[in-house]
């Protein structure tokens, strides 16, 4: 009887790394399909902010509703990344930031006003 029971024992050590994975698939298996899910998810709105910036938008999608004196340097200084914006401005990105910094923001939001929905 005891021999039996050693066997056992010895069947069940040896069996058990085994046994364990299988019993454990089922969970990587949910585990992976939700990370896929989630990666869809965030490859889809990465994907939408690409596309955005391609427009020209640097904003990613934000929305600039602040009247703060630094929210609207903030917004004018991200304008000045944008094609459309440097554009309508007829200068370039260093000479559009150099004067948002020296604190004029007038021409730049008025510039994005203007441009509307094109530039949000």
């Amino acid at each position: 009887a005891s021999r039996v029971r050693r066997r056992r024992a010895l069947s069940a050590l040896l069996l058990s790394p085994l046994v364990a994975p299988l019993a454990a698939q089922a969970g990587v298996g949910d585990i992976i399909e939700a990370s896929q899910r989630a990666s869809m998810v965030t490859y889809s709105q990465n994907g939408k902010n690409f596309a955005r910036m391609a427009e020209g938008d640097s904003s990613m999608g934000s929305k600039y509703t602040s009247t703060e004196p630094r929210a609207l340097k903030r917004k004018a200084a991200m304008a000045c990344k944008s094609p459309k914006v440097i554009e309508k401005l007829s200068t370039d990105e260093k000479q559009c930031t150099m004067n948002v910094l020296n604190g004029e923001l007038e021409p730049v939001l008025a510039a994005l006003d203007a441009l509307g929905d094109a530039c949000q």
